[in-house]
């Protein structure tokens, strides 16, 4: 018996270390941890467990932590994706950790590279030697989050590595695609060529349909950088007011009531003890009206797109302002996560694969903080610009009156009057000037000399006056 006890502990013993062992992490970088500086990318973490486990997965660079949860079952490895924006210096710390196991932590170096790179997933071999400069990719190489094509400058891809393509991968791909990423497609089934056309930005110009190696070479010679999007600086001058929310109402109030305090504490001789009581009541009055007040979020948008697109690049800031010191959670739209600054940021996910995720920001004493994301998404505007023997058409295909649009034409920027639906108005020289505004500027600065531009609320339901998408003429190109 007593041998029998024996060889039972020693059964225990051995399994031991399977349960509250570290479970054991492997991670790659997308592209062989290649990244381009300033741009996002993003990373694929393989978890094993003995005995399963529900765990926190994070990876830390200097522009903030990214985190989501994963749940193993035992002796099943499971991988996650975890999008970054960029990398700093190339360095990312990668944590496990579960509830009774010990954290498991790596460190990853990313290299830098000069440009971006060129890349080639195609699997006929004649194809496949077009040109020995280029990164060669297999499908489950291909990145899940859009994030990952920030260092892609132009991607071949043939039908074979497409129909290879998981659901995640194919979302990514089509946001590649909309933020006027350029795509060569070779045997491509026209189902896969015309769901990617659909939402390709920049009037589908950027998409290309190749046969030969020859046509791969030109196609990555003539490669084209997806068009600049105006600085966050430019965007913020959008927030009207300043953005000012009732925090710094408050303040401000507090700040006049202690000034008038003051004068009449003085006037009515108070000693200048007394009066200097006065500020002091009134900081530790403004600290504990700002602990009491929420912080306030307000957002403003610039859109910018090929007239009958059904796709924008946005550059979007939401603004964080007042209350006390707490923690505010932002959601995040999936396609939106990059570039996201400040190294107190943390994204972290709802659910799996960053389904929902969103962005947990510290906020200090009355601070204003900025939160900037930009992506591409899929989007329709109901009004249309058209030229034609050089002159400006405006159509409204949608279903309700827009109005509040502006035109640039001909050197000027006029006041579009409002349109009905199903009306198209022709530019006249007669229609008033735009007033003086951010929105004037930003059409000024991002149209091109000699071509007319607009410029119109991005929801012209709401009219909400932070918001505004600029639209270009362009016909839509098939590849």
């Amino acid at each position: 018996m007593r041998r029998l006890a024996g060889l039972a502990t020693l059964i225990m013993l051995a399994a031991a270390p399977a349960y509250g062992a570290a479970p054991g992490m492997e991670v790659t970088a997308a592209w062989d941890g290649r990244y381009l500086p300033g741009a996002g990318t993003e990373l694929a973490v393989r978890i094993t467990s003995f005995s399963g486990l529900d765990a926190r997965v994070a990876a830390t660079t200097a522009s903030g932590t990214y985190a989501t949860r994963v749940s193993t079952r035992a002796d099943t490895p499971t991988t996650v994706h975890i999008p970054l924006a960029a990398p700093g210096h190339g360095t990312v710390d990668i944590t496990v950790s579960a509830a009774g196991q010990p954290v498991v932590q790596k460190q990853l170096r990313l290299r830098p590279v000069d440009g971006p790179l060129h890349v080639l997933a195609v699997s006929a071999p004649s194809l496949a030697d077009a040109d020995a400069r280029v990164f060669r990719a297999g499908a489950a190489s291909l990145p899940v989050f859009a994030a990952g094509y920030d260092i892609v400058g132009a991607l071949v891809i043939d039908g074979d590595t497409l129909s290879a393509l998981d659901t995640r991968q194919l979302a990514a791909l089509q946001a590649f695609s909309a933020d006027c990423g350029s795509i060569g497609l070779v045997a491509a089934s026209p189902a896969v060529v015309e769901a990617l056309r659909a939402t390709a930005g920049c009037g589908a110009a950027h998409l290309a349909s190749l046969a030969t190696a020859a046509d791969i070479a030109s196609f990555f010679e003539g490669a084209r950088p997806a068009p600049s999007l105006p600085s966050a600086a430019a965007v913020g001058e959008l927030f009207t007011g300043g953005g000012s929310t009732a925090a710094t109402t408050v303040l401000v109030a507090l700040v006049a009531l202690s000034v008038i305090a003051i004068a009449v504490l003085a006037r009515a001789g108070v000693p200048l003890a007394g009066l200097l009581g006065v500020p002091l009541a009134g900081t530790a009055l403004v600290a504990t009206a700002a602990t009491a007040l929420d912080v306030t979020r307000l957002s403003a948008t610039y859109a910018d797109m090929i007239s009958g697109d059904r796709s924008a690049r946005f550059v979007r800031i939401v603004r964080l302002e007042g209350g006390g010191p707490a923690s505010v959670t932002v959601p995040v739209d999936p396609g939106w996560l990059r570039p996201l600054g400040g190294s107190d940021l943390d994204v972290l996910a709802e659910g799996p694969y960053f389904e929902r995720p969103s962005v947990s920001m510290d906020m200090a004493l009355l601070a204003r903080r900025d939160l900037v994301v930009t992506g591409a998404q899929p989007f329709e505007h109901p009004l249309r610009l058209n030229v034609r023997s050089g002159l400006a058409h405006i159509v409204n295909a949608g279903d309700a009156p827009v109005a509040g649009a502006l035109l640039a034409w001909r050197d000027t920027e006029y006041a579009l009057p409002t349109i009905a639906p199903g009306a198209t108005v022709t530019a006249d020289p007669d229609w008033p000037t735009a007033g003086h505004g951010a929105a004037r500027r930003l059409l000024r600065a991002r149209s091109a000399p000699g071509v007319p531009a607009l410029i119109a609320p991005l929801n012209p339901a709401s009219r909400h006056a932070s918001d505004w998408v600029l639209i270009r003429p362009g016909s839509r190109t098939s590849p």
